[in-house]
């Protein structure tokens, strides 16, 4: 974990470790997932700790970027679909040095974010 920027790698042990460090802090935290094209991965990884996070009781906002956004979403969408996520209308964006600075944690998944690091 980089503690100055808050960033995890993304391993099902540090996603838990987030969930437990949560439980004893104010309920107003955003957590961040980041990949390139915020088509697929991130986007994934964002739903499923959103419905974690709320099996467990913890009200997050949580939400997903890209450092270089795609045109769409992958087909992996519609596999989120299925699984009762509501991602139709989701298209890939960019993420910001403010959102970096202003998120509890953020959890890449393959992208550099050190030229954007407040």
């Amino acid at each position: 974990m980089l503690v100055g920027l808050g960033l995890a790698e993304s391993t099902p042990g540090s996603l838990i470790l987030v969930l437990q460090t949560l439980r004893t802090r104010p309920m107003d935290q955003t957590i961040l997932f980041l990949c390139p094209h915020n088509a697929a991965k991130s986007v994934m990884a964002a739903a499923y700790y959103q419905r974690l996070a709320g099996q467990h009781g913890l009200e997050l906002h949580v939400t997903s970027a890209g450092t270089e956004p795609g045109p769409v979403i992958s087909p992996v969408a519609e596999l989120l679909r299925k699984e009762g996520f509501g991602v139709a209308n989701y298209r890939p964006r960019g993420v910001s040095r403010e959102e970096l600075a202003a998120a509890f944690r953020v959890i890449s998944m393959g992208c550099d974010v050190s030229d954007l690091s407040p």
